[in-house]
């Protein structure tokens, strides 16, 4: 189940801007929905788990509803003023979903990454992996020097070119004969002290129990938006 959302969906609520209204609509419905009635079991199975507030806040966020849907949409690459900031607004048409935003400031050379960057694990309810990996590769190219993941602490470009290795790696050992635990052992090594040693076992988790047959493996249904 996908786990830890809060970051992008605040993001979402904050910033507006990324998808086109009909599609944030179709994910209220959608993955959204499931994804709320999951936060709802997890509730009432464990009330007293150490993450059930940020399980309530994830929830508040999802019911705030039009909150998310956007007031400037981004469809293509662009240059903006953005508090008196000016950014490039770059879009990934086939990666983690069918339009991923991500923005770079030349002043800073920061770049906030988005979903494109997750830990503990590429969250891929959505995903066309090959396209993600040429989305990574398109982050790579910019001489940003701190890379604002998703979920997750700031990198620095070393940093993330290790998380893409990692990325890369992940799909190249889900296409072929390895076990899913293999996969997921080689992800967590791979990462090295990228992800802490108390999220290793959520991460591994994560990519057995869902993302490795479900969404990463050759043959796992894929969205239309999704080149190959």
């Amino acid at each position: 189940m996908r786990r830890a959302m809060r970051r992008g969906l605040t993001g979402a609520t904050l910033l507006l801007a990324g998808c086109v209204g009909d599609r944030v609509r179709a994910e209220m419905d959608g993955f959204l929905a499931r994804y709320r009635r999951q936060l709802d079991t997890l509730l009432v199975q464990r009330p007293d788990d150490p993450q059930a507030p940020a399980w309530r806040d994830e929830m508040a966020r999802i019911d705030a509803g039009a909150a998310l849907f956007p007031t400037h949409a981004v469809t293509a690459p662009e240059h903006r003023r953005i508090a008196g900031r000016r950014v490039f607004l770059e879009l990934a048409g086939d990666a983690v979903s069918g339009g991923d935003v991500w923005v770079y400031d030349p002043a800073t050379r920061t770049l906030a990454a988005g979903d494109l960057v997750t830990l503990p694990v590429p969250f891929a309810d959505t995903a066309c992996p090959q396209g993600w990996s040429r989305a990574l590769a398109a982050l790579d190219a910019v001489a940003f020097e701190r890379l604002v993941p998703g979920h997750g602490e700031p990198l620095t470009h070393a940093q993330f070119r290790r998380y893409r290795h990692a990325f890369d790696r992940l799909l190249i050992c889900a296409a072929g004969p390895h076990d899913d635990a293999a996969c997921a052992e080689d992800w967590t090594n791979d990462l090295g002290d990228l992800l802490p040693l108390s999220q290793r076992p959520q991460a591994r988790r994560l990519l057995v129990d869902y993302y490795l047959p479900a969404r990463l493996q050759p043959g796992t249904e894929r969205p239309g938006y999704c080149r190959d």
